[in-house]
């Protein structure tokens, strides 16, 4: 077997992937609708700040804010202070540090062995693994600060000696990583105990101490600053997340922990190189930590994403593995074919077009912004917020949340419990049903990218009680909303305020067929 040319190959397919994916990214930045379902929530929560407002409002006076980090809202509510409003800013950050993530995984494969063109595969499988992430990279989420943080923190902490500039940059990079998202808080200490050097443990102990103290401190000075309700949305909040899904997602993850285990064994019978060894306990670690918040917050897809960055770097190593003339023959082939294949996979795994939002698409996000400059009726639509935003509208407290809920909700019910445990059910949401039965309330019809359709609009009359103990819970009684989308395109069609009589009359959308 001519294994130069089985490298030339899986090297060829891996760079036409993340290419690809590349190309997807550029593609979307742009889309005036939002690629996934929380990304207007937050674009308005950083708005909120960039107009003076609180940062998170208190729970018992309207709708709760989403359970993250500070750290996001604030760079972009920074940034909207001097911009033009706009998910570009957002969706922006997040595209910048899908970068540096890149850049990240390109020195850590070089530091790690890698030859200097080989490390070029580090980079390019991150961008290979975005449809394996949900094509969470580019969204205007908390999720890809926080990671990138954590990894340029994992580059400088693999060579940092207690007290050098290294050392110290892992610190504030860690606690600022733990800030942006509260789960690479445990990511940051894995980070300081597995540089694989048993002499420097208390170095990696003090390290992760201070990290960890640090983030904890900043929560409670912002906590103070902003009246006590940080705690509350970052720590108290997601502490009540179901377990829905959390099981069944273990079974895609609970086959790699095994195979992780014999790889960091496999590594300390051959005397692997410290700088793969860490690399190895690093992947361990994440997966553990993947496992858990799995198992705590179900299947949500950004729980992937350092298992993709860590990956990545191995993927060159397993590269350099391929060409190396020491491995046995049948082994070389093993990997030559295994990561010719996964090359290939990562490209026709998921359609780059279903992740494209088409010339119709950005169509009908023109078309409404043009509506509601142009409409006098009082539209509440906060997962399309931002619309109103560019059309002139104050952001208002009460609008920093929506419930999502489909268009056959009381038809689920019916059918999965009966007419009369539906009836009872809605007997006990009075404010709901007496939304859903009339209220003068925008209904915006969406689309998403797997074909499903739902009703996305804002529900005035939910009780401040009723709505803290919902979101608190996420739990409703069709066990539908809130449900977890990936970054496929979500396609607006029709647009009419409720009551049904009172439908608008706007010119036929174009059609939404891929």
């Amino acid at each position: 077997m001519n294994f130069a040319r089985l490298s030339m190959l899986a090297l060829l397919a891996w760079t036409a992937a993340g290419i690809c994916w590349l190309v997807v990214l550029a593609l979307r930045v742009g889309y005036p609708f939002h690629l996934e379902w929380l990304e207007s929530h937050v674009f308005c929560q950083a708005l909120r700040f960039a107009q003076g407002f609180p940062l998170f409002e208190d729970a018992a006076a309207g709708l709760p804010a989403h359970p993250y980090g500070p750290l996001y809202y604030l760079v972009c509510g920074g940034l909207l202070r001097f911009l033009e409003p706009s998910l570009l800013v957002c969706r922006g950050i997040s595209q910048l540090a899908t970068i540096l993530v890149a850049a990240t995984a390109w020195a850590l494969a070089r530091r790690s062995g890698a030859s200097a063109r080989t490390a070029w595969l580090a980079p390019l499988a991150w961008l290979a693994f975005f449809p394996a992430c949900g094509a969470w990279y580019d969204l205007a989420r908390v999720d890809l600060l926080g990671l990138a943080l954590w990894f340029v923190g994992v580059l400088c902490v693999r060579d940092a000696a207690r007290g050098d500039r290294r050392w110290w940059s892992a610190v504030a990079l860690f606690t600022l990583a733990g800030l942006a998202k509260q789960s690479c808080l445990p990511l940051a200490c894995w980070s300081w105990l597995a540089r694989a050097r048993a002499r420097e443990l208390g170095s990696s102990l003090l390290g992760a101490g201070l990290s960890s103290i640090a983030s904890l401190a900043l929560y409670l000075g912002l906590d103070q600053l902003l009246d006590g309700r940080l705690l509350y949305y970052a720590w108290e909040l997601p502490g009540s997340h179901p377990q829905a899904l959390a099981h069944a997602a273990l079974l895609f993850l609970l086959p790699a922990l095994p195979l992780a285990l014999v790889g960091v064994a496999a590594a300390l019978v051959a005397r692997a190189r410290r700088e793969e060894l860490a690399l190895l306990l690093h992947w361990l670690g994440a997966a553990l930590l993947c496992s858990w918040t799995i198992t705590k917050q179900g299947a949500f897809l950004n729980h992937y994403l350092p298992l993709a960055a860590l990956g990545a770097v191995l993927v060159p190593l397993a590269l350099e593995a391929l060409v190396n003339a020491e491995i046995a023959r049948a082994r070389r082939a093993l990997a030559g074919i295994a990561l010719l294949a996964s090359g290939v996979l990562c490209i026709v795994a998921s359609s780059p077009r279903e992740q494209v939002p088409t010339a119709a698409d950005r169509a009908a996000g023109e078309r409404w912004l043009a509506w509601l400059k142009e409409s006098r009726v009082e539209v509440r639509m906060p997962a399309f917020t931002y619309l109103p935003v560019l059309a002139g509208w104050p952001v208002r407290a009460h609008e920093m949340a929506a419930v999502e809920v489909f268009d056959d909700w009381s038809r689920r019910l019916a059918d999965r419990h009966g007419a009369a445990e539906s009836a009872r059910v809605m007997a006990q949401q009075p404010d709901l049903a007496g939304l859903l039965r009339g209220e003068p309330t925008a209904f915006v019809l969406a689309e998403d990218g797997s074909g499903g359709t739902g009703l996305s609009f804002f529900a005035p009359l939910l009780t401040a009680p009723g709505a803290a103990s919902a979101l608190g819970t996420w739990s409703y009684p069709d066990k539908t909303v809130f449900r977890a989308r990936t970054g496929n395109p979500v396609r607006p069609s029709s647009l009419w305020v409720a009551p049904a009589s009172a439908s608008l009359a706007l010119p036929p959308l174009p059609a939404l067929s891929r």
